[in-house]
Formats: structure tokens, C-alpha cells, sequence
């Protein structure tokens, strides 16, 4: 294998994580260490179009307002990245993924599937997203009768946030996850 090539490899591996940070951030709704992900001129179209934001602050308003919530649990999963480099220092993305999202405040359980299209810039501070957004493949919203579950419980329930903040981490989970 040439060095040209295990570039490419370490360049496409940085850009994958930048990605899976993007979900694991998304899902726990850690939106100001999310926003650091993008470039400041960053855009979106979320939902084949339906939610498109240009900039930072406006993709930062627009997560925060539409996912903070309690009353709002989420699971993003992306995987099969095609990455494609335009040169040194562009590259675009397409990821599959599926998603569950519950809106307990409004009793709905989405479920889907689409394809993520992303590009990406090479900055001083590495591989940050400049666009990002997803068309759906199907999207399916059920009802929910809260009625009927014994329980639910969330990494923000009370209880929970008392057990994980007593808990021994470890650094690296420190890192990712500071007391909250």
C-alpha cells in the first residue's frame, strides 16, 4: 500500500468519526459541542428540504428548539459511507441510516430510513462539516397509547442522571460526557 493511500485511508477514517460524533452528539443532545462540528457557513436540508438552515447559529436555534426536550428520545444510526474526495481539501459523503425518534409530548413514535448527503471542508481544525441533510427513503409516525407502557426512562430522567453522575468513569468517558 502506497503513503497515498493510507492517507486517503486516515483521511476517510477522520471524516467517518466526524460523522458518528455528529449522531452520538445529536442523540445526546450535546448541540453546542454538535455546532463545533461544522464550518461556520455550514448549511442544512433535513428532511428533503423541509428544515434547511444556513450557518452555525441557525443549525444550532433550530436543533436545539425542535430536540432539547425531554419529551424527546432519539437513536440515529448511520452506516455504509461513500466517501469521495474532490481534492486535498473537499470531500462529499452519502450515508444510509435509520432513525427512531419518540415525541412523548406530542405521543408519536417515528421511525425511518434515508440517505444523508454531506460535504466537508479540511480546516486547521480538521474535517468539519459545510452541509449536511438527508431525503427520506420511508418515514413511518405511530400513535403512541403511553397508557400502555410500564415504563420509560430516559438518560435525563432524575433518578438516572443521579445514578450516572455518582458512577466511577472512566477518562475517555469524561471526555465525552461531562458530569451533567
Amino acid at each position: 500500500m502506497s503513503l497515498d493511500q493510507v492517507q486517503v485511508l486516515l483521511e476517510k477514517d477522520a471524516i467517518q468519526n466526524i460523522k458518528y460524533e455528529y449522531f452520538r452528539r445529536l442523540d445526546s443532545k450535546q448541540f453546542g459541542n454538535l455546532i463545533k462540528l461544522f464550518t461556520e457557513d455550514a448549511t442544512t436540508a433535513y428532511d428533503n428540504g423541509r428544515y434547511s438552515c444556513n450557518g452555525r447559529e441557525e443549525i444550532f436555534n433550530f436543533l436545539d428548539e425542535s430536540m432539547s426536550t425531554h419529551q424527546c428520545l432519539s437513536q440515529h444510526q448511520a452506516h455504509h459511507p461513500e466517501i469521495t474526495f474532490i481534492d486535498d481539501i473537499h470531500s462529499t459523503g452519502m450515508w444510509h441510516f435509520e432513525d427512531t425518534v419518540y415525541r412523548l409530548d406530542d405521543k408519536v413514535k417515528i421511525t425511518g430510513a434515508g440517505i444523508y448527503w454531506d460535504e466537508y471542508l479540511k480546516t486547521d481544525q480538521g474535517w468539519l462539516i459545510s452541509h449536511t441533510g438527508y431525503e427520506r427513503l420511508w418515514v413511518c409516525t405511530e400513535k403512541l397509547n403511553l397508557d400502555n407502557y410500564l415504563e420509560i426512562r430516559s438518560f435525563w430522567d432524575a433518578k438516572e442522571l443521579d445514578r450516572s453522575n455518582q458512577r466511577n468513569k472512566t477518562a475517555g468517558e469524561l471526555q465525552l460526557y461531562p458530569q451533567r
